[in-house]
């Protein structure tokens, strides 16, 4: 609201996550998944994506409904999980055999779903590569106008989790900003 939006809505598919969601008399909660959600064109200014397209199969569609309900002017911001994240067949960091850490790049055009066990929970991701993802958005109607690949801490992120760390120099997420054509 400090930045000037005069409502805010906040859309998760999972209901327990909704039921964590902090309650703010300015945001109205929907429990939808986006590539169900129906808003009316050109209705919104700016729809934000946060980790959770890399969990959708039908990406494709999802650019295209969300390019449809940006006004003029507006933007779709998505952060994922970044490509190189699911790009082993390892699933995990190796020993150079230096004594450092390396990421193993063996599936990273290999596109589909990635399938992690963790327990009794199967969680699938959809695993595209950085050009698919572009293409689909740009295919749906949008421009790329900012493409950006953080990697491991910051200065001043020193109490972030360690598991972080071992991201120096291996971007997790990727970010891109888009406006429709």
């Amino acid at each position: 609201m400090d930045a000037g939006a005069a409502s805010l809505i906040g859309v998760d598919s999972s209901a327990e996550m909704l039921r964590h969601a902090p309650a703010l008399r300015h945001v109205r909660y929907v429990h939808a998944a986006m590539e169900t959600l129906e808003r009316p064109p050109a209705s919104v200014d700016l729809v934000y994506s946060s980790m959770a397209l890399h969990f959708m199969e039908g990406v494709s569609d999802v650019f295209s409904r969300t390019a449809a309900w940006i006004r003029p002017g507006g933007h779709l911001v998505v952060t994922i999980e970044h490509p190189l994240v699911a790009a082993t067949s390892r699933g995990d960091w190796i020993d150079d055999g230096r004594g450092a850490l390396a990421w193993s790049v063996d599936q990273s055009l290999e596109e589909g779903p990635r399938r992690d066990q963790r327990g009794d929970l199967v969680i699938v991701r959809w695993h595209r590569s950085v050009s698919s993802r572009i293409t689909m958005a740009v295919a749906a109607g949008f421009q790329l106008e900012r493409l950006v690949e953080p990697c491991g801490v910051q200065d001043g992120w020193q109490q972030a989790l360690a598991v972080m760390a071992k991201n120096h120099g291996r971007p997790a997420i990727l970010g891109m900003r888009l406006t429709p054509d």
